[in-house]
């Protein structure tokens, strides 16, 4: 098992992870991106998002793909101003 996950990473940072890795077609690869994706310091638009998942996708070819989506935000741990919520990330 590798995990190559990077806190505070964005789908714009999925190729650079994987850099000198090997993904083939015995491996798994669980995938879980999309918070910071939507953070107000970050905000990817939605199809970045899309295009930056496709491209890596096509890019490898595992025998499976297993994409955890993100749970939502626990609004009640919000900072006042400037922080993702649930409305951001819901498109």
């Amino acid at each position: 098992m590798l995990n190559v996950a990077r806190g505070g990473a964005s789908s714009r940072d999925l190729s650079t992870q994987v850099v000198g890795t090997k993904i083939t077609d015995s491996d798994v690869v669980v995938l879980s991106v999309g918070t910071n994706d939507a953070a107000p310091w970050q905000q990817v638009p939605v199809d970045e998002f899309a295009e930056n998942l496709s491209r890596f996708c096509s890019s490898h070819v595992p025998r499976n793909w297993i994409y955890l989506a993100c749970p939502g935000v626990d609004e009640r741990c919000l900072n006042p101003v400037g922080d993702r919520t649930n409305a951001i990330i819901a498109p």
